[in-house]
């Protein structure tokens, strides 16, 4: 009886009609993404279509359609491969290529997901001369909390982006005398100079010449300046310390009991287990225009008490120890020249290349049996 029940559900997960179904979502989504590009940007709309488990997608005159995101998509998508494996396929040596093939998309489909959840991709900029040591996320903020009250040293507290939603509190009541309220999040912010119409919660912490002023979020995510609204309470009180704004990457300041401190919302660092120094810079234009025709950037990689010095080129990466470093960016300031290293650390990244290995192997094997069992075929109505 119990065995009876789950072939229901079995059958339904594995079905070829769930697959079409879940295919023919993803092309929605697909063509959804890509029209809605153009005002959400590319980290808007993967945000939207392809991140997300539920959406609602316009499809015109103020109607919206409710959809499951393409992440919900390829979870079902995965279930039905597990499934269809399970029961749809007898596993005889006949099936060893179909097998293959779908144990290659299944591999596909958990490189996705190991991609998704442990990749990281940021920014490393660097002047001529100078080290970097840990990259920047694109997308992803922190606040970062500095006693600098200690004579040795400074104590730093940071509460990860996931901590940081409208009305979140944040505490550490061992190391901070007071705890942050997060009152209001901003996704592109501008400075502006004080004024009557700039409220007292939107003039940044313990400044007292400057607001922000939240403005349309950019396309581009990456040229957003996020801000925050806080409150820094004490224990136990009725009326908030004080209250301010935080403006992406410029600190504010409080004095609490004696103590001073820095706030800051920054872009999240991610640390790099080796270091990289720039030595040189250039870029080429086309001829006639200011477009730029070619970046590279000469460095050198130290990693503990080993060094060796790299040419970084346009679509010539460097690969070392997991990271990827492409070259994406070159401006002159007055410093002087600054060179920009997209770094990319996704620990799937080999997954992709082994499923299609797997899926050109299963197809060659299902093939190749297929063949053999047809001249057996024929050889025996010859000999017969």
């Amino acid at each position: 009886m119990a065995r009876t029940k789950l072939k229901q559900p079995m059958r339904f997960l594995s079905s070829y009609g769930l697959t079409i179904v879940m295919l023919f979502l993803l092309m929605l989504l697909t063509i959804g993404g890509t029209l809605d590009q153009r005002t959400l940007g590319l980290y808007g709309a993967q945000q939207k279509y392809f991140n997300s488990l539920l959406l609602w997608w316009e499809v015109g005159a103020g109607i919206a359609v409710p959809l499951p995101g393409a992440y919900l998509v390829f979870v079902v998508l995965t279930v039905n491969l597990v499934c269809s494996l399970l029961v749809r396929f007898r596993w005889k040596f006949k099936h060893t290529g179909l097998i293959v093939c779908h144990l290659g998309l299944l591999m596909l489909m958990c490189g996705s997901f190991v991609t998704y959840h442990m990749a990281d991709d940021g920014a490393l900029s660097m002047f001529e001369g100078e080290t970097g040591s840990d990259f920047v996320s694109y997308h992803s903020y922190q606040l970062k909390v500095v006693d600098g009250s200690a004579p040795s040293h400074d104590v730093v507290i940071e509460f990860p982006r996931s901590y940081l939603k409208p009305g979140a509190r944040l505490s550490q009541s061992e190391v901070l005398p007071f705890e942050v309220r997060i009152d209001a999040l901003h996704a592109n912010c501008e400075p502006q100079e004080r004024s009557p119409e700039i409220p007292a919660e939107r003039m940044l912490l313990g400044r007292t010449s400057h607001g922000i002023r939240p403005i349309a979020r950019l396309p581009e995510n990456e040229l957003n300046r996020p801000g925050a609204e806080v409150s820094l309470w004490l224990p136990d009180a009725d009326e908030p310390l004080t209250r301010g704004a935080l403006l992406s990457d410029v600190p504010g300041f409080v004095e609490v009991q004696g103590r001073h401190f820095s706030v800051v919302y920054e872009r999240h660092a991610f640390p790099l287990p080796f270091s990289v120094r720039l030595l040189s810079t250039r870029k080429e234009v086309y001829p006639g225009t200011s477009m730029p025709r070619h970046f590279e950037s000469r460095v050198v990689l130290k990693d503990g008490g080993n060094e060796r010095e790299v040419l970084i080129r346009m679509n010539e990466p460097l690969r070392y120890r997991g990271y990827t470093f492409f070259q994406s960016g070159f401006d002159v300031v007055e410093r002087g020249k600054v060179s920009t290293l997209a770094v990319v650390r996704n620990p799937g990244e080999l997954i992709p290349y082994i499923s299609c290995g797997l899926v050109f192997l299963g197809m060659c094997i299902h093939f190749l049996v297929k063949l053999i069992l047809f001249l057996q075929k024929r050889s025996r109505r010859a000999s017969s």
